[in-house]
Formats: C-alpha cells, sequence, structure tokens
C-alpha cells in the first residue's frame, strides 16, 4: 500500500497545499524538502513511496534528482509535478514515473494518486476536462463527494487566463481573501485576467485587474 509520500519543491506555499491535498486522500506526508540535494538525502533517510518533485530548484533540478533517486532507490515512485508540460518524453528522459502539469492544480496529482493500485481509496472527486476554450469543471455526483477532510482545506490555485482561455498557474493562497490580493496585487503590474479556483469546491471566479484588450 502507498502511503507516505516525499514532497521537494523549493516553494514552501506549494509544499503546504500539495501536504494539505496528498493528507485529505488519506496519504502520510512523511517529510519535506526545498532543494533537489535535500530531497536526495530526505528520501534515503525516510524511505517514502512516493516521491513528489519539483522540476526548477536549487542545488540540483528535479531531472538530476530523479536520476540519483532511481539509481539508489529503483522501486520509488517519483512523480515530476511541475509548471512545464513535457509529458511522457520528459518522464522517460529522467526516469521518472510520470509527469503533471502544476498549471492543471492540485487535483490532478491527487487523482492521479488515487487511481494507483497500491492506494487503499479508489478514486472519487471531481475531474477536469481540458477543452479548446480552457478549463472546465464536471461536478461530483453525491456518492463520489471528497471526504470531510478534504471538505475543510481552504486552499486556492491562481491562474493567469490568456486568450483562447488558456490558463498560466501563478501559486496558491490559503483563504479567498489573500487569492484576491495577489491577484490585485500581480494585476497592478501586469494587468489581465486572473482565475481564482477552490481546492475544496473546484469552484472558479474570474477577475479582470486593469485594463485588458478585447
Amino acid at each position: 500500500m502507498t502511503n507516505r509520500v516525499l514532497i521537494v519543491d523549493d516553494n514552501e506555499g506549494v509544499r503546504r497545499l500539495i501536504r494539505a491535498s496528498v493528507e485529505s486522500i488519506g496519504l502520510d506526508v512523511c517529510g519535506e524538502a526545498g532543494d533537489g540535494f535535500s530531497g536526495v538525502e530526505r528520501a534515503k533517510e525516510l524511505h517514502p513511496d512516493v516521491i513528489l518533485l519539483d522540476l526548477s530548484m536549487p542545488e540540483m533540478n528535479g531531472a538530476e534528482a530523479a536520476s540519483v533517486l532511481k539509481s539508489t532507490m529503483p522501486d520509488v515512485l517519483i512523480v515530476l509535478f511541475t509548471m512545464y508540460e513535457f509529458g511522457e518524453a520528459l518522464a522517460a528522459a529522467v526516469g521518472v514515473d510520470v509527469v503533471l502539469c502544476k498549471t492543471d492544480g492540485v487535483s490532478k496529482l491527487t487523482a492521479y494518486l488515487k487511481t494507483l493500485d497500491r492506494v487503499a481509496n479508489p478514486p472519487t472527486g471531481a475531474k477536469i476536462a481540458r477543452t479548446g476554450s480552457g478549463t472546465h469543471l464536471r461536478r461530483p455526483s453525491p456518492a463520489n463527494l471528497p471526504s470531510p477532510m478534504a471538505n475543510e482545506l481552504e486552499s486556492f490555485d491562481i491562474f493567469r487566463m490568456f486568450d483562447g482561455g488558456d490558463l498560466a498557474w501563478l501559486g496558491v493562497a490559503e483563504t479567498l481573501d489573500e487569492a484576491i490580493a495577489q491577484v490585485h496585487f500581480l494585476g497592478s503590474s501586469q494587468p489581465g485576467r486572473f482565475v481564482i479556483r477552490s481546492l475544496k469546491s473546484e469552484d472558479t471566479m474570474t477577475i479582470v485587474v486593469g485594463r485588458v484588450a478585447n
């Protein structure tokens, strides 16, 4: 059974959000690290079942860390959770098991973790469908509602929306007020359309800051 997860990401806010999301589906976060070198050392110390790696990190990036980890811990499951959409080609090149894109939010990460045969809980909750007009959400049926622990989460993904509906993930916030404040701060220097998405309900809010060309 997969139940021990190590999170390696240089952004403390992202680590907090990933931890809350992973724990909400019944997995144990056994540790965290803020760079690839520390991640390798923590993995040797903690012997996790799954390692969640960012790609761009100081000291040692995720690709370099994955290579070292697979050579010393060949059975560990490594998920590269990155801003870059390289897909299976990158996974094969660096020896990780899967590459997931941060622009899809942490909900896609937890959905993947819940589908693993070694995870006790079966897949549940909302699914995200990507279309040419952007990201659309399918509401979960009552039988597939997230667990009570997941309902307590108050974290929000923040995205910039481009023409055509494409989204670029900017970061996370622990409350809606904090997310809105971050959007207005970002928009003060770079006007545009922003999307705030609730981790708890998958509901979205679009905010336009400054003058945006049609």
